[in-house]
Order: C-alpha cells, then sequence, then structure tokens
C-alpha cells in the first residue's frame, strides 16, 4: 500500500495521518530488528559463544540449540549424565539450520511486504510471534532469568499490535486535500515590456523608385563645365 510512503518534516507538529504512518513505521522497525538479533544468536550459538541477545525470537534460535545439542556439538556440561548418548549426523544439524533461517526470514518477509502490499502482512507477523512466544514457555519454561526475554517478547506483540491499530486508523482517515498551486505566481513579471511591433518594409518597385529620384537629383547637382 502507499499509504505507507511519507517522509515526515522535523521539527513540525505530526498530523494525525503522520502520526499513525509513525506508529505503523516503528512497528516495522521492531520487527527488522527481531530478525537481524535472531540471526545474530543463531550464529553466536553455532560459533560456540555463550553470549545472547535479547529481542530475538525464540523458536529458531532454540531449534539450532537443539539440533547443536543432537549433534555433540554443545560443551560436554550438557552430556552430564547421558551414558547411551549417540550423536546425529552433522546433516541434521544442516537440516535444523536452514529451517531456522527459513523460519527467521518469514519475518523478514512480513517486514518486507508490509511496506508494499499493506499491514496484512504485519498481522501474520504478529501472530507468528504470538505462537513464538507460546513456545517459550511451553517448551523451555518460565524461570526467574527468563524475565527480561519475556519483557522484550512483551514489547514485540504490544508494538506489532500498536502498529496494526494505526494502519486501520490510517485507512479511515478522509484522504488530505493538497494545497491549489498557484501557477502565475511563480512567472516572474517583466519590468518593462518592450514594443515589438513590425513595422512594414516597402514593396521593392517603390524603393527602387525612390533610388532612382535620389540618384538624378544627384546628378543635377554636379555642376558642368563651360
Amino acid at each position: 500500500m502507499g499509504l505507507f510512503k511519507k517522509n515526515i518534516a522535523q521539527g513540525t507538529p505530526l498530523s494525525p495521518q503522520e502520526a499513525l504512518l509513525q506508529r505503523y513505521n516503528g512497528a516495522r522497525n521492531n520487527l527488522i530488528l527481531v530478525v537481524a538479533f535472531t540471526l545474530v544468536n543463531m550464529v553466536m550459538l553455532v560459533a560456540g559463544s555463550s553470549s545472547y541477545f535479547l529481542f530475538s525470537a525464540s523458536i529458531p534460535y532454540y531449534l539450532t540449540f537443539f539440533g547443536m545439542l543432537q549433534t555433540g556439538n554443545l560443551p560436554a556440561d550438557y552430556y552430564y549424565g547421558w551414558t547411551d548418548f549417540l550423536p546425529s549426523h552433522t546433516s541434521f544439524l544442516v537440516i535444523i539450520i536452514i529451517i531456522s533461517v527459513i523460519l527467521t526470514a518469514i519475518y523478514a518477509l512480513c517486514w518486507f511486504l508490509s511496506k508494499k502490499r499493506g499491514f496484512g502482512w504485519l498481522v501474520f507477523a504478529l501472530i507468528s510471534f504470538i505462537i513464538d512466544t507460546i513456545f517459550m514457555f511451553v517448551f523451555v519454561g518460565f524461570s526467574a532469568d527468563m524475565i527480561i526475554d519475556v519483557v522484550f517478547h512483551t514489547w514485540v506483540i504490544i508494538s506489532l499490535s500498536s502498529g496494526i491499530s494505526a494502519a486501520v486508523k490510517l485507512t479511515k482517515l478522509p484522504p488530505q486535500e493538497e494545497a491549489p498551486v498557484d501557477i502565475q505566481a511563480d512567472i516572474p513579471t517583466m519590468v518593462q515590456q518592450r514594443d515589438y511591433t513590425v513595422t512594414p518594409v516597402e514593396s521593392a518597385p517603390a524603393a527602387a523608385e525612390q533610388v532612382n529620384e535620389l540618384s538624378q537629383e544627384t546628378v543635377n547637382e554636379i555642376p558642368k563645365e563651360d
């Protein structure tokens, strides 16, 4: 939809349309942050880092974690007490990573299409992220060290909901009337008008007759010898 493309001038009060547009774009910006941090967390997990950035989707990350666990690529502490553990082939991890990347790419697709195709794609992203949050509670559980992660998941859901609400209100607003353009106002006036009246040229026979008369008078004025 072309509704969501407008440059908002800085330092001027926002119109109702511009304020709603700002909320919608803010939701889209948060969505692309989710995509970026999810990919970063997956790369760091595969690289063996224990660091974890917030503002990330849970399903792609924990799928990657599960693939790392099943293939024996996590630190030895995770396998303590697993006497009969048999690691899966590395191809299993590759498949899991591909699935995780596709799930993350869906959010990126929603971000992209929500600019061109309307806020329905933002609704799809919201539903997907709600499912992601439910997955986090059901399969990962809840503990004190997850409070900040829960807060950020809640913030993303609120942000996407606010953006969708703004988009719905934006479509119901009457179209803005553009100020009429005074074309004459931009045309500079001439300081002084010149008279470009064309004087008709005498015909050729009349001009020739005048030349002949002038020549005869000139001849008559020449003194003659006695």
